[in-house]
């Protein structure tokens, strides 16, 4: 079974010479050469040729997801018809003499040494001669070439493939023009010494390799840090020996994704009490939703914020923006429990009148618009009440809010209420009426799910329908058909302090399937249709 499910690989890669890369085009084509090719691993054993600097491994386990899925060559047959154009019958019966061993290929990331990043595909050989006459056979005009040890073919700008006796490599980067670069990368990974290959190097990735699972993925968050994207979230925060690792199980009617992260000890050191090891539920149990579209809480350690306030530089801002109102950063977070909570009660389209300003005759011009609304509840926990009153009392004289009997006004649109050490904040008049009514949440599931956890947030079945008829950056995925749920699910803890568990979970409506197969059913059109528009 494994040798025709994942011999698609290599027709892809092949595929890119005939076709001048055109499945490179879109960002999407390189989402499903990820998955297709994670979706070919199996029992982790060929691991030579990954350097102890990959930013990031990942690995599936096809055996186990072959089983979960009922006339799986049939499926596995569409899959790669879908992705290649082709209808054929058996898209793997031309496979079956390429060399390759199937079982366990991995994909990676890494540096050249002109410090660019590139991709990997990583598969072992059976017969590098069988491997020739296969690429000679699907491409007669191909070159191939051969330096020491290694064979290659470059195809094209920023893609190369190689391959010795053993190992099979395909390297691809969006940013390298000229393959030299790739090409002495190529040489350097098939030669690693033991240590400098990654499952030499890293105890972290030991562990990763230990735990079964339909996928995996690990990130190496040092690594990814030197990235500009990264420092741009971490302000290059030192993340060295911090790891985070993914892995996924597809089950009947759900998607289970498992997430540890580990923290190294310049992070553990200034961040170990960032959050408390529980949210209390005090807070949940008073909001006054039953059925909300998402439903979020956290508990945070206010001495942990204050930290991560002063390591991102931004502690003496705050402070100084807080002056005005005679308070410190310091008596804030006195005053603050560190429990959050924020419910989203509804999405909805509403009509809304536009001021627009003539820029020359400065005459005021009013247009409707339709623009999305939500309707939203958020409190916090409060410790200290007196700080509470001194801070609202500030607030009333400056004009800043607006006492209106048992509530304050700001704005004239955002309500705020503080009852039992808990502060409210919300846009609704229904929600504030209830919060003055004393209406609690009558939903025991969701109360039970959001307690006993660091953070947790759940979205329910009708957030993605809201979401796509109101807000406009979903328009661009209106054409694709996401699978309904019943909800989607995130929690983690932090009990450990040492590492961060989490997990996040989609119910799916439909649990009689596998929800690898529900996937697929939902979405494989739709993401054709947008793939060959791309082309």
């Amino acid at each position: 079974m494994g040798s025709s499910q994942s011999s698609k690989i290599v027709h892809i890669i092949l595929i890119m010479k005939k076709d001048h890369l055109t499945l490179f085009k879109t960002p999407l084509l390189y989402l499903l050469l990820a998955v297709i090719c994670l979706s070919a691993c199996t029992k982790s054993t060929h691991l030579t040729v990954i350097p102890q600097n990959a930013s990031f491994v990942g690995k599936a386990n096809m055996i186990k997801i072959g089983l979960k899925i009922p006339q799986r060559k049939t499926f596995l047959n569409d899959l790669v018809g879908e992705v290649l154009g082709n209808q054929s019958k058996d898209n793997f019966s031309e496979m079956k003499n390429t060399g390759i061993n199937f079982l366990t290929p991995y994909i990676f990331g890494g540096k050249t040494a002109l410090n660019k990043n590139y991709f990997a595909l990583a598969l072992p050989l059976e017969s590098a001669k069988k491997l020739e006459s296969f690429i000679k056979k699907v491409d007669a005009k191909i070159t191939v070439s051969q330096e020491k040890n290694i064979k290659f073919v470059e195809l094209g700008s920023g893609n190369i493939l190689g391959w010795s006796d053993k190992n099979l490599l395909f390297l691809t980067s969006v940013k390298i023009k000229d393959t030299q670069s790739l090409k002495e990368e190529l040489f350097r990974l098939h030669n690693l010494s033991n240590s400098k290959q990654l499952v030499h190097a890293s105890k972290n990735f030991k562990t990763f390799q230990k735990t079964k699972s339909d996928m995996g993925l690990w990130l190496n968050m040092g690594e990814l840090n030197k990235g500009k994207t990264l420092q741009m979230i971490t302000d290059k925060s030192d993340l060295t020996d911090n790891y985070c690792h993914f892995f996924t199980n597809y089950r009947k009617g759900k998607i289970e994704v498992d997430i540890d992260y580990f923290a190294g000890d310049s992070t553990l050191k200034r961040y170990n009490e960032l959050f408390k090891s529980e949210i209390t539920g005090k807070i949940v149990n008073s909001i006054p939703l039953d059925q909300p579209i998402i439903l979020a809480a956290s508990s945070f350690s206010m001495t942990g914020v204050k930290q991560l306030l002063k390591d991102k530089k931004l502690y003496n801002r705050v402070n100084k923006s807080l002056k005005p109102l005679g308070v410190t950063l310091e008596e804030i977070s006195n005053m603050l429990d560190g429990e959050i909570v924020f419910g989203l009660s509804d999405i909805r389209i509403e009509e809304r009148e536009k001021k627009i300003v003539d820029e020359y005759t400065k005459e005021v011009y009013v247009e409707k618009e339709n623009r999305p609304v939500a309707d939203y509840v958020f409190a916090i926990g409060v410790e200290n009440e007196a700080v509470y009153k001194r801070l609202m009392s500030t607030f009333l004289q400056s004009g800043l809010v607006q006492r209106d009997g048992t509530h304050f006004t700001f704005y004239k649109e955002l309500f705020m209420i503080e009852t039992d050490k808990v502060l409210y904040f919300t846009n609704s008049a229904k929600l504030r009426q209830a919060i003055l009514d004393g209406k609690k949440m009558q939903n025991s599931n969701l109360i039970q799910f959001m307690q006993n956890k660091s953070g947790a947030i759940q979205a329910n079945a009708n957030f993605t329908e809201k979401l796509g008829q109101s807000a406009a950056f979903i328009k661009m995925l209106k054409d694709i058909q996401f699978p309904p749920t019943n909800n989607i699910r995130l929690y983690f803890t932090n009990a450990n302090k040492k590492a961060i568990q989490a997990k996040f979970v989609v119910n799916f409506k439909n649990d009689r399937e596998n929800a690898l197969v529900v996937l697929f059913n939902s979405l494989k059109k739709d993401l054709l249709k947008s793939a060959r528009k791309g082309k």
